[in-house]
């Protein structure tokens, strides 16, 4: 009897499963974004992001121009734009094509109230580059603004 209810408060008190977020099973680890051994979290923080970076289109589509990305001041900016805040963000799609590349694309609600759609792209040979890209966007979407 004593080895029954030992037994029955050990799985009352030590869940067997971890829940992320909100959505249960569905939700990921952290591990699911791992490369080269290394966990996405371990990459260092980069606001930065202008070497093999295409702005527009995708690169296989040839009218697509090479651009920096910068988180900075709160705001998501391209070159020399204006930017956005993560509360302008509408949705996201973010694509892996084998041997193509990875394409970010996302609608937003501009200044001036219209719905707009962005996008950037990297090659295959930029997979590092777009995982750290990957979690600093969404460390950026997550911030107050």
């Amino acid at each position: 009897m004593k080895c029954l209810l030992l037994t029955l408060l050990a799985a009352i008190a030590l869940p067997t499963t971890v829940i992320a977020g909100d959505l249960g099973s569905a939700d990921m680890e952290d591990s699911y974004f791992i490369y080269k051994n290394k966990n996405i979290s371990d990459f260092p923080l980069q606001d930065v992001f202008d070497k093999g970076w295409y702005c527009g289109a995708f690169t296989s589509a040839g009218n697509s121009k090479k651009c920096t990305i910068e988180f900075s001041e709160g705001k998501l900016k391209v070159n020399d734009s204006f930017g956005i805040y993560p509360s302008q963000i509408i949705n996201v799609d973010i694509n892996q094509l084998f041997f193509h590349g990875f394409y970010f694309n996302f609608d937003y609600l501009s200044s001036d109230g219209k719905i707009e759609h962005a996008g950037f792209s990297a090659s295959q040979r930029q997979t590092e580059s777009f995982l750290i890209f990957k979690a600093r966007f969404y460390k950026w979407l997550n911030s107050d603004k």
